[in-house]
């Protein structure tokens, strides 16, 4: 099968293509008279040379492309194109590369164009690639390297026995791992920027070891405000604060002997014992949080605001000052206990998406009749119906409008209306609900 444009069928495009080409009889080229782009014969998005081939030829695959036995770019014969391999040759790109390298005891040391921080590139069919990272897929074998490892972003590391050498192209010196690995490789051969390293440190690493020890909690002896240290030590404001916080120095120990890092890493340990795994409840669990919660509930008939059978349940639990809802909790989930029996009357949890709508228009009844699953849409739909949202048109006026044989600006004018909002009640995007 060839692939075509979703606009033209197959018999379209030969038809083009008859139309726009011009058969030479000396050299037998077909020679193309239509547009162009980069040199290449084209139909709007459709590479004729490409199409043309995959009509009787294996299609073209993944790096190798189709260029002319004949002198005429513009030729589509399918005679005078040949597929030629455009893959990378690694052993010839490895014996390239090493041309303009040099031996430092173990290393390989890149002679070419380097990055400020010392990593050679090169470039590779228009593309710059650094070279320790080719040099690693030459090991690899011209396989990709790999994106992450165990879910951690992955880079190439350097493990050169005299130390880290950004310059060193040795495949047996280059290693795959992650960016907290690279770190700390940073961090054993002293190129680690932090501290006095670091290009925007203003301050001695003694200073800002006696800032970090100055600081006590409030109500302690010896607690002082920040400006009053920053005062003291005569340093900004904004560098006491950054101590203090941990967004510079904070590999440094404070008072009880731990640095910055190492208390994150107890935290996300304290994190991760005391998080709850939830797991979805069982129709068991929902009968007895029925019985628990219906045990609260009073039965009324008023506040009411559309008409519905069996009377309103108010749950006598706890209520939020604002909406005015009873919430309720069970194994482990704080919900609103009109979400609650909904979700014990269909027996299973209420999707993400969904909203919990009140078909009787009373916010705080939680009879299960009552109560429906739908979306914001419907939800806004039912307060106008219950009459808690301001609406121009009245229910009847619907049904009047949709009836109707007069025009939209005609009955835009009646009722008051905009013409886009008569038009919307007659293809019901709006007003739904009115039969």
């Amino acid at each position: 099968m060839v692939a075509t444009n979703p606009q033209f069928s197959h018999e379209q495009i030969m038809e083009m293509i008859k139309l726009k080409t011009h058969i030479k009889k000396d050299t037998e080229c077909h020679l193309w008279k239509g547009s162009a782009y980069r040199g290449f014969p084209r139909i709007y998005n459709i590479h004729l040379k490409n199409y043309v081939w995959n009509l009787s030829k294996p299609k073209v695959k993944r790096g190798h492309h189709l260029q002319n036995t004949c002198d005429a770019d513009n030729c589509i014969n399918i005679n005078h194109l040949k597929v030629i391999d455009r893959s990378v040759n690694w052993d010839e790109l490895w014996e390239r590369i090493l041309k303009r390298t040099e031996k430092d005891g173990d290393c390989i040391i890149w002679t070419g164009k380097k990055s400020k921080k010392g990593y050679g590139h090169t470039t590779i069919k228009c593309i710059t690639h650094l070279v320790h990272r080719i040099s690693y897929m030459v090991k690899l074998g011209g396989k990709e390297i790999p994106t992450h490892i165990n879910g951690e972003r992955a880079l190439v590391r350097h493990i050169c026995p005299k130390g880290h050498n950004p310059s060193c192209i040795n495949p047996d010196h280059l290693i795959l791992g992650t960016y907290s690995e690279n770190s700390n490789d940073r961090k054993d051969n002293g190129t680690h920027m932090e501290g006095e390293n670091h290009p925007l440190s203003k301050i001695t690493e003694e200073m800002a070891q006696k800032i970090k020890l100055s600081l006590f909690k409030k109500g302690e002896v010896g607690y002082r405000t920040r400006q009053v240290r920053a005062d003291f030590f005569g340093v900004p404001l904004s560098t006491v604060s950054s101590i203090d916080t941990g967004q510079a120095w904070c590999h440094l120990k404070d008072k009880e002997g731990d640095d910055l890092n190492h208390k994150k890493e107890l935290i996300q340990d304290r994190v991760k014992k005391k998080r709850k795994i939830k797991h979805d409840i069982t129709q068991e669990q929902f009968t007895s949080a029925g019985e628990i919660l219906y045990g609260r509930v009073t039965k009324t008939s008023h506040n009411k605001k559309v008409e519905i059978e069996g009377d309103c349940w108010e749950c006598n639990g706890k209520r939020e000052e604002k909406t005015g809802y009873s919430y309720t909790c069970f194994y482990g989930r704080k919900k609103y206990s009109h979400i609650w029996s909904r979700e014990i009357y269909e027996g299973r949890e209420r999707r993400p998406h969904e909203i919990t709508r009140h078909l009787c228009g009373n916010p705080i009844c939680i009879q299960p009749t009552h109560l429906k699953f739908g979306n914001n849409s419907e939800n806004s739909q039912d307060a106008f119906l219950h009459g808690s949202k301001a609406a121009k048109l009245s229910i009847e006026d619907v049904r009047e409008i949709r009836k109707s044989k007069l025009s939209t600006k005609e009955l835009a004018t009646k009722y008051g209306v905009h013409y886009r909002s008569i038009y919307c009640v007659l293809t019901r995007r709006s007003w739904k609900m009115v039969v």
